[in-house]
This record gives C-alpha cells, sequence and structure tokens, in this order.
C-alpha cells in the first residue's frame, strides 16, 4: 500500500512516505536505514551499548542545551520539566514516565520538532523517540490520543522528510 496511514489503516495522505501500524515505530515510516539526514537507526556500539547512531558518533550520547531553549521560549518550563525527567535516564524510568504521561511527553517531542531547527537537536529528538518505540511499538498510539487532537503530529515529520528528499 502506498500512503499514509493512521493506526487503523486508514489513508491520511496519498504518498508514498510511510505508514504507521500498531508494530512500527516512527522511524520505521522513514524505512529505518539510513536516510539523506543521516539517521541510522539503533544499532549497538564496540562496546555492545545500544544508542542512535549518526555519522559514526552516539546521536543520544550528546547534550542537548534544553534550558537555553527554554530560555528562547522554544520549549515551556513544562516541557523543560518533561526532558530532565526523560533525558538520560534508564529506560525502565523512561517507560514508567511514558505511561504515566506519554502524550506530554509526545507533545514535547512533536513541538521540539516543530519549532526547533538546529541539526543535532532534531536528530536527538528523532533518536529519543525511535528509542521509545522501539523498546514499545504500541507507543505509536501516543500520537493520536485524544489531548492531541490540536497538535498536527505528521507535520513535523513531514517536513522533515520532505526537507531531505525533495
Amino acid at each position: 500500500m502506498c500512503g499514509i496511514y493512521d493506526l487503523l489503516g486508514f489513508e491520511i495522505f496519498p504518498w508514498n512516505l510511510y505508514r504507521i501500524e500498531e508494530e512500527q515505530s516512527v522511524f520505521w515510516l522513514f524505512g529505518k536505514k539510513k536516510t539523506n539526514f543521516g539517521f541510522e537507526g539503533h544499532t549497538h556500539n564496540d562496546n555492545g551499548e545500544r544508542g542512535a547512531y549518526y555519522g559514526g558518533g552516539n546521536v543520544l550520547g550528546r547534550d542537548i542545551p534544553w534550558e537555553t531553549y527554554m530560555t528562547t521560549k522554544l520549549i515551556t518550563g513544562t516541557g523543560l520539566q518533561l526532558l530532565r525527567r526523560y533525558d538520560k535516564k534508564a529506560e525502565s524510568y523512561k517507560a514508567q514516565l511514558l505511561d504515566d504521561d506519554g502524550p506530554g511527553y509526545v507533545r514535547v517531542f512533536v513541538t521540539i520538532l516543530r519549532d526547533i531547527f538546529k541539526e543535532e537537536t532534531v536528530e536527538y529528538v528523532l533518536a529519543l523517540i525511535d528509542e521509545m518505540l522501539t523498546a514499545n511499538p504500541k507507543r505509536a498510539r501516543l500520537f493520536h490520543d485524544e489531548s492531541l487532537a490540536d497538535e498536527d503530529t505528521y507535520e513535523p515529520f513531514l517536513r522533515q522528510y520532505s526537507s531531505t528528499h525533495f
């Protein structure tokens, strides 16, 4: 099938970009292979550590200046609090946070992808989302939570795709 589909299988956009299924993560939407923006997906490095790698470096090993983004009003104080709780934490702790307030984290991630254009930050957030969905593909449902009805959760991904492929 071609096009963009929601979790129930309804076609949203008639393009051959990606398909959201319960068994797939957002990055599998881009094929999960190396794309023009260089994201390679989850791999293991020489030390056996799992992480998202870009150009030979661990994307999730970067330090992102979240406080600077809040100071410049690109993320909210609440967004900063959520990021501080989530970023650089153990996978089991992140899972609990997502179980407690998954839509809140999705909102923060989508907002960052929509409003921040610094390549390192975009790659980092894409890697966080990939990690989140790889750990539990059913979390793709979080992107369709009714509390996010006022958000266009597809737009940042479509923009990312179109800016690197057209």
